[in-house]
Formats: structure tokens, C-alpha cells, sequence
């Protein structure tokens, strides 16, 4: 499934099914050779075992609230990813009046600020542009 979209441009299927017109560099294996790596999961199974290693989902939440500042909205995202990181930013206490303005129209549903420092009145525009699924 998906085959004729994930092929390169060069290679052409014969009438077996096999692709054919690739290039030596990927024709040696299907596996994870272009990255230079023999063997991904042995690689995984080592970090496993010092520390856990971070899904691609937890690197770039972590990559989007370090860079918080440089958006003007997260509006573009499906509501659980703007949802995971604002929940990562209200855990490590890096929400502010105006990182909380990139989340104007996300459709965030958990807004847990509980005792959460420096929350007044100008924060409620950006909260009620959240409709009436947000749960305070």
C-alpha cells in the first residue's frame, strides 16, 4: 500500500511488482541505510537501557516551546499537538501573557492553571476564544 507514492522518481516497477531503476546507494538494503545505520533497533535498544528515548512527538513539543516566542499562532495544528504543548509549557511554568496569546482560536479543551503565577484578567480573551468545550 503506498508504493507508487513512496517510490523515487527513477524507478520503475516491472510487471513482477519489483522496483527497479534505484540507485546503488539504496539498493543495498530497504532498511535505515541512508541514515548510516546497520541496525536502528539494536541503536535503540542500547538507549533503552541508559535512559528512555524520547518519542518524535515529545522532540518537537519540546522543540515548539523553546521557540514559543517566534510563532504568532498555533492555530494550524490538530488540537491535541497545540494541547500537548501548551500543557508543556503551563508544567514548566514558561506560559506568559503573550506565549499564551499563540494559542488564540486552538481549540484547546484543558486549561489547568490552577495556582499558576502571573494569571489576571487580560488572559481571559485568549481562554474564552477557546469555544465552549474548554474545561478550566
Amino acid at each position: 500500500m503506498g508504493g507508487a507514492c513512496s517510490r523515487k522518481r527513477n524507478q520503475q516497477v516491472n510487471e513482477d511488482g519489483q522496483c527497479t531503476g534505484l540507485s546503488s546507494k539504496y539498493a543495498k538494503s530497504r532498511s535505515s541505510k541512508w541514515l548510516g545505520v546497520s541496525s536502528p533497533r539494536s541503536n535503540t535498544v542500547l538507549h533503552n537501557e541508559r535512559s528512555k528515548c524520547p518519542s518524535l512527538m515529545e522532540i518537537c513539543v519540546s522543540k515548539i516551546c523553546e521557540g514559543i516566542y517566534r510563532y504568532s499562532t498555533l492555530s494550524m495544528l490538530p488540537r491535541d499537538i497545540s494541547q500537548q504543548i501548551f500543557n508543556e509549557l503551563v508544567s514548566s511554568q514558561s506560559l506568559t501573557d503573550s506565549t499564551l496569546k499563540v494559542f488564540q482560536d486552538c481549540a484547546i479543551q484543558d486549561i489547568h492553571l490552577g495556582y499558576y503565577p502571573g494569571v489576571d484578567d487580560s488572559w481571559m480573551d485568549t481562554i474564552s476564544s477557546q469555544g465552549h468545550r474548554c474545561y478550566l
